[in-house]
């Protein structure tokens, strides 16, 4: 819904207002009688026609900010400003002719010096007296206009001015300084345009002196008030898009680069100043050659103390690198985990927040993030092992230049200490499922020979008490029990290696790794309807014990699995040693399906691998089913 009432599709242009259409007229009128009475004197048109394009140019920034929905008091104020320079520019072409009109044209002046355009500028942009600064300021500004505009050359013309220019400036700052978020970068766009117009015009004008009465006069006069183009300009931006760009970076460079300009000239001419004082002569070409020299020598340094003291201005000041990386450092060496890591970080380049984040988990924060944030990702060497999430300063749209490149700098060390951190934590959790697991299977030989030795074993005694008892007085039914007792017996070594096999297979010490395979495979499959298994193995060496029954576990589970579902034909088991890693491979030519599901098998295969620090990769593929095992071997290389 539009300021009028009326809905509009999203682009649509719609039917001019009233006040549109006044504002053409107005400029059109004004336009046709500067052209049909122009100015007598070439100064006199450039400064109407200055004027002039000043006018409509406020007026065009009126009609494109209220199609934009804009605030109507500020449109307002803006068409406001642009009648009264097109007013101006008419008054301006008159008094070539008719002097009596000076008097008018000054007074008019005054009204648009000392009370329109600073009503534009302690109401923009809610178009409002919201301070009482503000409102301060206005009564100054409405009697100082009085005074002046009553007798524009009277002594209580300049003070009145003075005073008026001083409580405008200092309710502006006020207004920017309690301003939140969109209004206070719409007052830095404002006051970007009226500072841009200021300097860049008052050294046309300075430059405009020494060419006093040619034609290079008239142009730069002209440009001086062409200057002024850069307040309507602002203030579409300010109004429309305020966040286009970072407004406080721009102000920066700006102000950075006028200020090196008149550093430069300053340094420049008073060299030479000080050269012909000291010489009575002005300097000579090699002379001036080597005081370009000098400030060009210079001028580097100087712009890097200009951009920090302006930095410490407008953005609180640069972050030393050497102290952030140093504070962390001493962290790290204090053993601090990521809380106190990022409090010191953030202490040290003045935040209102960070956190690291570590997927969707935030691992540790610090400070409270109110506004907008930025991610700096924490890279250790090729992994990613997750981010820096920084709180944007007060106003801010992204990070100070000096402030992200700290923080990249910062992102190395504290990518590592995480990525140490969280291995020593790996460390800590793998070193306690080791426990949990020994002690689960001192469990499980607890209950095997509890539960099945323990029996078999009492039985035994049993018997051979019951046989004693008897072999005198029934022969016959002791040697039934010394019968029972050799079963019983050789149970009990069928369950004593049992558990042997379970805790180390023996074909392992008997074969090695390579045989055993070998074995295995052939003996699951035995079955004439059964798959090839072929069995390919370099040498291996001497492997750790761990290491070999879990290779051994692995490819049996594998090859069982490849007889039981995978509907091959042939299977191949490959078995090497590369760079400290050993390798197993069992694949199959049988057909492609969806993918696999982890069963007990392959749970188990990849809980063994996991407790060695070793993967899995085990899927159907287009060729057939495929499990691929990595073990690190520690000592071999």
């Amino acid at each position: 819904m539009t300021g009028a009432g009326v809905l509009r599709r999203p682009g649509a242009i719609g039917r001019p207002t009233v006040v549109e259409v006044v504002g053409v007229l107005v400029t059109v009128a004004a336009a046709v009688l500067v052209v049909a009475r122009p100015p007598v004197t070439v100064i006199g048109a450039a400064w109407a026609l200055g004027a002039l394009v000043l006018g409509a140019a406020c007026g065009a920034a009126a009609v494109v900010v209220r199609r934009g929905g804009g605030n109507r008091r500020v449109v307002a104020w803006i068409a406001v400003t642009g009648c009264s320079l097109l007013v101006l520019a008419v008054l301006e072409a008159a008094t070539d002719r008719d002097p009596a009109v000076i008097p008018l044209e000054q007074r008019w002046l005054a009204v648009v010096l000392t009370l329109v355009l600073p009503g534009l500028a302690l109401t923009f942009p809610s178009g409002r007296l919201e301070h009482l600064a503000g409102r301060i300021a206005a009564l100054v500004t409405v009697v100082g206009g009085a005074v002046l505009v009553a007798d524009p050359e009277g002594p209580a013309g300049l003070p009145a001015a003075i005073v008026v220019v001083t409580a405008v400036a200092a309710a502006v700052w006020v207004r920017s300084e309690r301003a939140r978020d969109l209004d206070r970068e719409r007052v830095l766009w404002l006051l970007l345009g009226a500072g841009a117009a200021a300097v860049v015009g008052g050294h046309l004008v300075f430059a405009a002196q020494e060419f006093s009465g040619t034609v290079a006069d008239t142009v730069l006069l002209t440009l001086t008030l062409l200057c002024g183009l850069a307040v309507p300009v602002t203030l579409v931006v300010a109004l429309l898009a305020p966040r286009a760009t970072d407004v406080r970076a721009l102000i920066a460079k700006v102000a950075a680069s006028v200020v090196m300009v008149d550093l430069t000239l300053g340094v420049f001419v008073g060299a030479q100043a000080v050269v012909t004082l000291a010489t009575g002569a002005p300097p000579s070409r090699l002379v001036t050659a080597l005081l370009c020299v000098a400030v060009a020598a210079g001028f580097h340094p100087a712009w890097l103390q200009v951009r920090d003291t302006l930095d410490q201005v407008l953005f609180g000041g640069r972050p030393d690198p050497v102290g952030v990386v140093t504070t962390l450092g001493d962290e790290f060496r204090r053993g601090g985990g990521p809380q106190q890591w990022l409090d010191a970080l953030r202490a040290s380049v003045d935040l209102p927040s960070v956190a690291l984040r570590h997927g969707d988990e935030i691992v540790a924060s610090s400070g409270v993030a109110d506004g907008a944030v930025t991610t700096i990702p924490l890279q250790a060497g090729d992994d990613h092992v997750g981010d820096l999430v920084v709180g944007l300063p007060e106003h801010h749209r992204e990070l100070p230049r000096a402030t992200d490149a700290v923080l990249r700098l910062a992102a190395g060390p504290l990518a590592r200490a995480l990525q140490s951190a969280r291995l020593a934590d790996e460390l800590r959790e793998s070193r306690r499922l080791v426990v949990l697991a020994a002690e689960e299977e001192r469990r499980r030989l607890r209950r095997d020979l509890h539960d099945g030795l323990g029996p078999v074993l009492a039985g035994v005694a049993y018997t051979a008490d019951a046989a004693r008892n008897v072999v005198a007085s029934r022969p016959d039914r002791s040697a039934e029990l010394l019968a029972t007792l050799r079963e019983d017996v050789a149970g009990a070594i069928g369950e004593v290696r049992r558990l042997v096999h379970d805790l180390r297979p023996p074909v392992l010490d008997q074969l090695g790794l390579v045989a055993a395979v070998r074995q295995q495979a052939e003996r699951v499959t035995q079955d004439a309807d059964g798959p090839t298994v072929t069995v390919r193995a370099d040498a291996v060496g001497a492997l750790p014990a761990a290491v070999e029954v879990a290779a051994y576990r692995v490819v049996s589970e594998a090859v069982l699995n490849v007889v039981r579902h995978a509907r091959a034909r042939t299977a191949e088991v490959t078995v090497c040693r590369e760079d400290g890693v050993l390798e197993l491979l069992v694949a199959d030519d049988g057909p492609s399906g969806a993918a696999w599901t982890p069963g007990v098998g392959l749970t188990s295969m990849r809980e063994r691998l996991e407790q060695l620090g070793g993967v899995l990769e085990a899927d159907a593929t287009t060729a057939g089913g495929r499990v691929h095992a990595r073990i690190p071997v520690p000592g071999l290389m």
